[in-house]
């Protein structure tokens, strides 16, 4: 018993040293922001002289909490902690930086004036600059982390328009909340049709639930502004009936690696709707990403209840056909049997004309694919 009592004090000691550790290292962390190193670039010999070390960035939000669409004030202080004073030219070549993982704040203004040319800042001094910004609408995050910081920007060939950034001081994380009730579903795709068949339009949209709304720099065909995560469909009635199918249950191929393309939050894309298999319900396709030449599109049937089901096509892939185009949603030309499309195959440099026929008794589509036009 005597063991096992100085056993649990010596866990608990060590357990309270590594808290204290921790807790001290990260006073320091906030004491000790990150500081400029030298540029040391000198494009037409009478631009900026190296960054001094010693200047630190030191940013604090003035509020706790946020609402989007709202501006909010982020204190942002430049400390010099060197031994002698330091002129900045600002109107030329210092402006804030921000940086945030979640790509979601924005500057909307900030308090330096452009007739203030050069700040000095006293040994031991700071130059406190207020930045306005602000958290968008698509967003679906609650909480928002960034850093601010200063840039120093050369002018090469004393060309403003075509600025340099030598460097950067970024400051400690600064870390606002969300209101929650401003976070909610983005539609991103839409169509009104009526699906019950009561003579009223109803309302299809496609939402994005949660994930990451980013622009995508990578150079490939899918590069772009673009959500990601979890989406839904959703069936507005005319009669206030609301069903909602989440998209990851529409099969396992459609629960991971999902995105669409951006759009505003007041412009959905739009998503083409008729009736491929001739029964009387409202049908419609959704595209995914299948290379440069052409998307992935996936059949969905919208039945009178509001649910929504699969359509499958047995061709290459199980429920999904590939065609030429890169919408959120394609207007394929329907035929008596089912619908045409078609797509470039550059394994034969050419393009192929396809069309899809509905089975009704395996409740799925066979593709055809046309013969090539002979040439004259």
């Amino acid at each position: 018993m005597k063991t096992r009592v100085l056993c649990i004090a010596r866990f608990l000691m060590l357990a309270g040293m590594s808290c204290a550790i921790v807790l001290l290292a990260s006073r320091k962390a906030e004491q000790n922001p990150p500081t400029f190193g030298h540029a040391g670039m000198d494009f037409n010999h009478d631009t900026l002289p190296p960054m001094p070390i010693g200047l630190c960035a030191i940013a604090r939000a003035l509020t706790d909490k946020v609402r989007i669409g709202e501006a909010f004030k982020v204190e942002l202080r430049l400390e010099n902690r060197t031994t002698t004073t330091q002129f900045l030219d600002v109107k030329r070549s210092w402006f804030p930086r921000w940086r945030s993982d979640t790509l979601e704040v924005s500057i909307v203004k900030w308090d330096w004036k452009d007739e203030e040319t050069t700040a000095a800042i006293d040994a031991g001094a700071a130059k406190v600059n207020i930045v306005e910004m602000m958290i968008p609408r698509i967003t679906p995050h609650r909480r928002h982390s960034f850093r601010m910081g200063f840039a120093q920007s050369a002018e090469p060939n004393g060309e403003p328009s075509n600025w340099w950034e030598v460097a950067t001081a970024w400051s400690n994380e600064v870390s606002v909340e969300v209101a929650a009730s401003d976070v909610g579903p983005l539609a991103i795709g839409r169509a009104a049709a009526d699906f019950d068949h009561d003579g009223r339009a109803d309302e299809l949209s496609l939402l994005w639930l949660e994930g990451r709304h980013f622009d995508d720099e990578d150079l490939w065909c899918g590069m772009g502004e673009k959500f990601e995560g979890k989406f839904a469909f959703r069936v507005a009635f005319a009669d206030g009936r609301v069903v909602d199918t989440p998209l990851e249950a529409m099969g396992p191929d459609l629960s991971e690696g999902i995105w669409f393309r951006s759009c505003d939050k007041d412009r959905p894309h739009a998503i083409v709707t008729a009736d491929y298999n001739h029964n009387g319900n409202i049908d419609f396709n959704v595209g995914q990403y299948g290379g440069c030449n052409g998307s992935n599109f996936y059949l969905f049937e919208i039945l009178p209840s509001g649910k929504i089901g699969r359509l499958s096509a047995a061709w290459f892939d199980e429920g999904r056909i590939y065609s030429s185009g890169h919408e959120i949603s394609e207007d394929f030309e329907l035929t008596e049997t089912g619908f045409a499309f078609g797509y470039y195959d550059s394994s034969r440099g050419r393009g192929v004309s396809c069309r899809a026929e509905w089975d009704t008794k395996l409740r799925r589509f066979h593709v055809i694919e046309e013969p090539p036009e002979k040439s004259p």
